[in-house]
């Protein structure tokens, strides 16, 4: 039996809103309808409990099949931190996605962090992050109005 070597990708993206509202937009489960799994599939079902131990699961249907992805709330620290595990079908199992939210003067620098992603997946895997984060910069652009100090 063989054993995928396994690795960390990570991306920074800036948005120009406050850290408190781009951090929510995470957690809102009503939000994140609006982008969650957009661009590379149709969102079917969410569950999102915002709370530590709270459950994460979509089911997205792609390519007329269900893809389902689930994880746990394993950090929470409003509006710096949130981790998750992040569990998808094979081979993208057991991954722990860590987000770092950091103010600064014109809104925030967003640092996020997959760990266990299979080696040779770390393509896929940050375009998808970057389609995520792609719907995420959308939906919050249009829901928050830009006052920063």
């Amino acid at each position: 039996m063989t054993t995928r070597s396994r690795v960390t990708v990570q991306i920074r993206r800036h948005f120009e809103v406050p850290a408190t509202a781009l951090f929510d937009a995470w957690l809102n489960p009503d939000g994140a309808w609006r982008w969650m799994a957009r661009g590379y599939g149709d969102l079917l079902h969410l569950d999102l409990q915002p709370w530590v131990h709270g459950i994460i699961r979509q089911v997205v249907l792609q390519e007329g099949r269900e893809i389902e992805h689930r994880g746990e709330i394993i950090e929470l620290a409003r509006p710096t931190h949130l981790a998750f595990t992040w569990q998808g079908p094979p081979p993208a199992t057991d991954g722990h996605v860590r987000l770092v939210f950091i103010a600064d003067a014109t809104g925030t620098e967003l640092s996020l962090e997959q760990e266990r992603v299979p080696q040779g997946h770390e393509s896929r895997t940050l375009h998808a992050w970057n389609i995520v984060l792609d719907a995420i910069a959308r939906s919050v652009a249009r829901a928050v109005p830009i006052e920063l100090a």
